[in-house]
């Protein structure tokens, strides 16, 4: 039999960890509402549900593939903390084992300003492989004209 203090601490455990999850989920919606306002996004994503419902991976990159946005749960897929990855592309996720006609698609998808889902190998901080989902799209601005790609992720 467990003793009660022991479930008890054991709960509180859980539920100051669901309390961080919900406090950084947080942070990275507001720093995403913030990116929409200054760029007069004409749509924006549920970010709320690809975050808490369905637990994805966000990326947002400039027109010139730089990451500016990522979400805190990438530092659970990949090792990589957000502030690891900004300024850099997401080229720095791939590796041998990424199929060179995979990457060619991405790069041609998004040359063209067309949303695509693919199944990539990618690469962890710590040099091990994984395998996840991309489904990426543009956002364009009030104006009409392309603002940033926006790349939502899960392991698949």
């Amino acid at each position: 039999m467990i003793p009660v203090p022991y479930v008890a601490i054991r709960s509180l455990d859980i539920l100051s960890g669901y309390l961080q999850n919900l406090q950084l989920v947080g942070q990275d919606l507001e720093s995403l509402k913030q990116l929409a306002q200054t760029s007069r996004w004409h749509q924006v994503p549920d970010f709320r549900k690809k975050l808490l419902v369905e637990r994805k991976v966000i990326l947002v990159t400039n027109l010139q593939q730089q990451i500016v946005f990522a979400s805190h749960n990438l530092l659970e897929m990949n090792l990589y903390r957000p502030a690891d990855v900004i300024g850099k592309t997401p080229r720095m996720f791939q590796g041998a084992a990424t199929d060179p006609e995979t990457r060619h698609r991405i790069r041609t998808r998004v040359a063209a300003y067309e949303p695509f889902q693919e199944r990539v190998t990618n690469y962890k901080r710590n040099g091990h492989s994984y395998e996840c989902v991309i489904a990426g799209h543009p956002v364009y601005n009030i104006h009409g004209e392309p603002a940033h790609f926006v790349a939502f992720e899960w392991l698949a």
